[in-house]
């Protein structure tokens, strides 16, 4: 079972990771409502590696704001890798981050539309970076999890690419 304790931990490691290359990343965030960036800002020496987060649960929002194209909301829906992508690279673009993550998808309960509870997009994607995965998780009535789960994926995805590269 996914909780927030377990979420502290991956992002101490995205800051200090970020910190040591002196980059930066901004979340654009849906589904998750703020929950990245709430649990990335409790670390100490988030506001040198923290550029922004943005809370859009609208369309609208992500269309004026993060610059998802009308066009790959009526092609793929609000709950796609691609939408997750554009949030990612809009978030990037506004906040001159290094790297953006984008977050989309159904917390529950219940489903939206076509899909189901704890169907979930996650973006990273950087200047010469970009990696989306989808999270699934068929359990009812687990909001709180489903929101901890893609938000400590998002930071799983960003911490590996910084390890690694």
């Amino acid at each position: 079972m996914m909780n927030l304790q377990t979420l502290s931990p991956m992002a101490t490691a995205v800051v200090e990771a970020l910190r040591a290359r002196g980059e930066t990343v901004a979340l654009a965030e849906s589904c998750t409502g703020g929950l990245a960036a709430k649990t990335l800002t409790d670390v100490a020496g988030a506001s040198n590696v923290f550029a922004c987060g943005v809370v859009a649960y609208s369309e609208a929002v992500k269309q004026e704001l993060l610059g998802v194209k009308a066009e790959t909301l009526a092609k793929h829906s609000v709950i796609s890798k691609e939408v997750a992508l554009e949030m990612a690279e809009g978030v990037r673009a506004l906040s001159g981050a290094d790297y953006g993550i984008g977050i989309t998808g159904v917390a529950g309960p219940g489903p939206n539309g076509p899909h189901p509870e704890g169907e979930i997009y996650i973006a990273v994607c950087g200047e010469d970076f970009a990696k989306v995965i989808r999270l699934e998780d068929r359990r009812e009535n687990e909001r709180m999890n489903h929101r901890a789960a893609a938000a400590k994926t998002a930071f799983f995805l960003l911490h590996e690419h910084l390890t690694t590269k």
